[in-house]
């Protein structure tokens, strides 16, 4: 089995215009093939078809893990965003409710955190621990170092305003039912 770009789950066109279908193809046809590609050819020299992202992300090569990192990323990322936003649900509605006030709260957290990463940082990501919410970041190609369960990623390459510009494309239900898994 190769690495195979997966599916959109939505038209490149839908999430105009807070996200131009130039953009989008570029990162999916352009940056998100690429890693697969490379991930192909290390998986060819490896002469295993039947490799795995997470073998690649435990390689020995820091080039075939930063590939495996970014096209796991990517293709998280796709599923976190939504052309057609739908309102926050349990038992997320609750969790953030209790941390951050409210979803407008959560949102100036992970401003904040990325303000203080920098431009190291590429993603920002909410993750489960327990009962309780984390919000990280990583620069790009790297792996999370902070425990627990991602429930959605943000490509934002250290600029707040490509938060904001995603913040109202949120796949709340997906990200919901990654905190119900």
């Amino acid at each position: 089995m190769s690495f195979e770009l997966p599916a959109l789950p939505y038209d490149s066109h839908l999430l105009e215009p807070r996200l131009a279908k130039s953009w989008i193809e570029h990162r999916y046809m352009g940056d998100h093939l690429d890693h697969l590609r490379v991930l192909n050819r290390w998986a060819a020299v490896q002469g295993q078809a039947a490799l795995s992202l997470d073998d690649g992300l435990r390689a020995a090569s820091e080039e075939v893990r930063h590939h495996a990192q970014e096209a796991w990323n990517l293709t998280l990322f796709w599923h976190c965003l939504t052309p057609r936003p739908e309102p926050l649900v349990e038992p997320l509605a609750t969790m953030i409710q209790r941390q951050y006030g409210s979803v407008e709260g959560m949102k100036e957290a992970c401003i904040r955190i990325l303000g203080e990463s920098g431009e190291s940082a590429a993603w920002v990501w909410v993750l489960r621990q327990d009962d309780s919410l984390v919000i990280a970041t990583t620069g790009t190609g790297e792996p999370m170092t902070t425990e627990g369960e991602p429930l959605l990623v943000l490509d934002v390459l250290g600029d707040s305003e490509a938060l904001e510009r995603l913040w109202p494309l949120i796949n709340w239900p997906f990200a919901a039912r990654n905190a119900q898994d």
